[in-house]
């Protein structure tokens, strides 16, 4: 914040500017390193080579990607560098817990619904799942005598995803990555008019 600041003040940029091309700037790096992992780790997982499921995780760890950055961008636009690695940590612990994969909806008190509905990593965690193992995906191969999950619809209930929407996790992630950023951006400007 202070380079920004420095630079900002001296009117080489407007905030709006360097914070657009700050945000263009880092989709080359997501997508290289996003689709670089996804093409290892799926294939190596020994998931069906089929080019929509291999697209619609891609689309998802992509969405997740950039919520994940936007929410350190809000993180280090309030935080100077010390602080902002001592709270980083408690700011995704909440979005952790209320993904789905440590306490189910169904288990949790009315009162901590909205949480699951806040937590990005809940639609990633659907999305994820979805692609992988929805859209009508055969049996799955099993060595073993007893294959539990041999059926991906089963698997699918047993997690709470049967009734899932791929699409609304994907509408969902977006509008999360609107508001971290939009969040970062304001927060910037406004510890830079007030120079905090």
């Amino acid at each position: 914040l202070p380079i920004i600041t420095r630079e900002h003040f001296n009117r080489w940029y407007s905030l709006r500017a360097y914070y657009i091309a700050m945000t263009v700037a880092d989709i080359p790096i997501q997508l290289l390193c996003t689709v670089t992992y996804i093409l290892i780790t799926y294939y190596m997982t020994g998931q069906p080579p089929e080019a929509f499921r291999v697209g619609l995780f891609t689309l998802i760890c992509l969405m997740v990607a950039w919520v994940a950055q936007g929410l350190g961008l809000l993180v280090a636009s309030l935080f100077d560098v010390k602080n902002g690695a001592i709270f980083g940590p408690f700011f995704i612990c909440p979005f952790l817990i209320f993904s789905g994969f440590f306490i189910h909806l169904t288990d949790a008190h009315p009162i901590m619904h909205w949480l699951f509905h806040i937590s990005f990593l809940k639609y990633a965690l659907q999305g994820a799942a979805l692609a992988i193992f929805g859209y009508d995906r055969p049996r799955m191969d099993c060595d073993e005598t007893y294959c539990h999950f041999v059926l991906p619809k089963k698997f699918l209930k047993e997690v709470d995803m049967l009734e899932a929407d791929f699409v609304e996790a994907v509408i969902a992630l977006g509008v999360i990555f609107f508001v971290f950023r939009v969040s970062a951006f304001y927060v910037m400007q406004y510890r830079m008019k007030n120079k905090i």
